[in-house]
């Protein structure tokens, strides 16, 4: 994949963000990198690799799911900019 000024634009828009001159530097860089170690992954043989390796959930443990301790409410609260009604207050996203 060519990282290309392009690219970036194009990027940039989908983010709804407007890069600097050395920013789009950075992040074309990154991205190259990116890229280079993803071509150098699809150059592994997984071959040998039986099918659904990636799949087996018989391999991965889970923690159990406990209650635990929580934090205090009406601490959180009061180091909170604003607060209503016992909840968090934040600005209305219009989207």
């Amino acid at each position: 994949m060519q990282i290309d000024d392009t690219l970036i634009d194009y990027l940039g828009d989908l983010a709804h963000l407007s890069l600097s001159g050395s920013e789009r530097a950075r992040i074309s860089a990154d991205l190259s990198k990116i890229t280079g170690y993803m071509n150098i992954l699809s150059e592994l043989d997984t071959d040998s690799v039986p099918e659904g390796t990636c799949n087996d959930k018989s391999a991965v443990s889970f923690r159990a799911d406990t209650l635990g301790d929580s934090y205090d409410r009406k601490l959180l609260l009061s180091i909170s900019p604003v607060s209503d009604s016992g909840m968090f207050a934040a600005p209305e996203i219009k989207g």
